[in-house]
């Protein structure tokens, strides 16, 4: 007698799939990640408020910098945590910012 399987469990036809890891940081990277916003994709995750997310323990975070041992349990962030600014001076990365009069639509100031 022939056992039959669910065409899920036979590996020869079951599409690959990512691993955990990459699943939780493609969904967190999906949620919050904006990149007009200043910051890497991972600094921005570690900085996600979304305490009630069940991602929220999980999310990804930078290897090195302020941000790479962000908080893990709801009850340890502090308001200093979530008002930390993502990027700029933290992340390495330069970024130009220009202002304009909204008088004349010229560029007033240019900061790096």
């Amino acid at each position: 007698m022939q056992t039959l399987r669910p065409r899920s469990l036979n590996r020869q036809t079951a599409a690959p799939r990512p691993g955990f890891r990459a699943a939780v940081d493609a969904k967190c990277k999906d949620c919050i990640h904006d990149p007009a916003a200043p910051g890497t994709w991972r600094e921005q995750v570690a900085l996600c408020s979304s305490i009630n997310c069940a991602l929220w323990p999980l999310r990804p975070a930078p290897s090195g910098g302020r941000f790479a041992d962000p908080p893990r349990d709801a009850l340890s962030v502090t308001p200093a945590w979530i008002k930390a600014p993502a990027g700029l001076a933290y992340s390495g990365h330069r970024v130009t910012v220009v202002t304009h009069s909204p008088a004349d639509g010229q560029p007033d100031e240019v900061q790096s």
